[in-house]
Formats: structure tokens, sequence, C-alpha cells
């Protein structure tokens, strides 16, 4: 057998066990292959630049990625829409923001449905529009469950131009953001899509912990606190608010 056509089976058995088990780490992985250590993080950072798989929210295991998830994930996204509706609206009367739920295509982040401040300076709902995932809370957000290596693929060429002066340019910059997000938790925005205007972003789940999109509030700077949500009592609150609302969320999804 020519070492291509293992390495395809042995690619091909690591995406039947994650159809089977939710999360797999590399030691499980090279157990249940009977491979060396180096060959399976080798067989896995193949599928993970490829979309096939991504790692988990703690970063220590794998899960399947958006390239094998095709129509069962936009089924996912439409129950995900109808079962968070309500806790959507909850959190907007709560936060006096905006409200919404985005998903990750490429590098682009898509809102997929919102509920709109009642104040009136307030962020308007934007579903349905797609924008650069590096400047927004959402996109940094689930940009930080990809490998290294994919994002450094998917931003070979830049990040291209800033939507505001304050947005990023260096791709290195953007990736120490993403790390520091990968470790909290948490994305945030600030001035980056829109002068004056914040947003934080955390993820929703679905059953057994695969993350299915983003839930995002923002708002105006002025209401969000200052930059840092462990040291601002404003932003810490809509923190603690965002991450309440985004677990109840998950908890009430079926698949």
């Amino acid at each position: 057998m020519s070492d291509t056509l293992q390495s395809v089976q042995q690619a091909l058995r690591i995406l039947d066990s994650l159809q089977r088990k939710p999360e797999l780490g590399i030691t499980e992985v090279a157990n249940e292959l009977g491979c060396a250590m180096s060959t399976a993080h080798r067989l896995v950072t193949t599928l993970a630049e490829a979309g096939y798989v991504q790692r988990s929210t703690a970063g220590r295991k794998y899960r399947l990625g958006p390239a094998m998830l095709g129509a069962n994930d936009a089924a996912a996204i439409e129950h995900c829409i109808e079962k968070a509706q309500p806790y959507m609206e909850s959190l907007r009367d709560l936060s006096g923001e905006t409200v919404q739920l985005a998903i990750l295509q490429k590098s682009s982040i898509r809102f997929v449905a919102g509920v709109e401040s009642r104040n009136i300076m307030r962020v308007t709902s934007r579903v349905g529009t797609l924008m650069p995932a590096h400047a927004t809370a959402s996109g940094k957000l689930l940009l930080s469950l990809r490998e290294d290596a994919e994002l450094a693929r998917l931003y070979q060429d830049g990040l291209g131009e800033p939507l505001t002066t304050a947005g990023k340019t260096s791709v290195a910059r953007f990736l120490e953001e993403v790390h520091r997000v990968r470790e909290e938790g948490f994305g945030q925005s600030l001035n980056e899509v829109e002068m004056g205007v914040a947003a934080l972003a955390v993820a929703v789940n679905r059953p057994k912990g695969r993350v299915l999109c983003a839930l995002t509030v923002s708002g105006p700077s002025s209401r969000f606190g200052a930059d840092d949500p462990a040291g601002d009592p404003i932003r810490a609150a809509l923190l603690k608010e965002l991450r309440i609302h985004a677990d109840r969320i998950s908890d009430g999804l079926t698949f």
C-alpha cells in the first residue's frame, strides 16, 4: 500500500471516529490508529487546515469541523435561531443593547438572527450581512477555534483594508488577540467595525459541546465601559449576562 493511500485511510478513520465520539485528543487518535504521536498530529493538522476538524473550546482536543457539517449544520442553525429568540430578547432587555447570532463562513461572519436595542442611539441589526471576521467580536471568537496553521493560510495575503482607523492591519497582532480569545473564551471588538461601536461575543454550543455559532451584544462604546472586562464592572456585567444567556440557549438545543 502506498504511503499516500495509507494516509488517506488513516484520515478517514479519524473522521469516522469523530462521528462516534464528540472529541478526540492527539493521544486518543494515535491509540485508535496504532500510530506514532507525530503521525497522529500530522494527520489531524492536515484535516484541520482543510476544515474537516477543528479545535475544541478548551483547545486540547479536536471535533468535526465546518467542512464536515453540511446540511445538518444548516438545520441546527435554524433550530438554534428558534430556541434563541426569547433569550436574545431577554438579554436585549437586560443590557439595553442589540443582540445577534453569527456564524463563520471562511474569513467572514454572517449575522443570522438579531433583536435590536430600543434605545435611540443603538447598533442596528445586521441580519444577513457578511462582515470581515477578524474585525468583529463574534468572528474573533469563532476563528479562535481554528488551528493557527489554518488561520495563517486563511490570512496569508493579509487582513485587507481595515474598516476604521482603529482596525488591525497586522496578521501577527491579530493572531495574538486570537490566542487571548482562545484562553479567555470571549471575543471583543472596539471601534474596529465602526468608530464608537463596541461588541462582546461568546460561543453557543450544540449538545456534546461543539460550537455552533456566536452570541454577541453590541452598542455604543460609551455604554460598554473600559476595554478590559476583568477590570471594568460595566463590561464585566455585560459579559456575565452574555455567558448566562448563551448557556441557556445551548441547554435548549437538542441537536
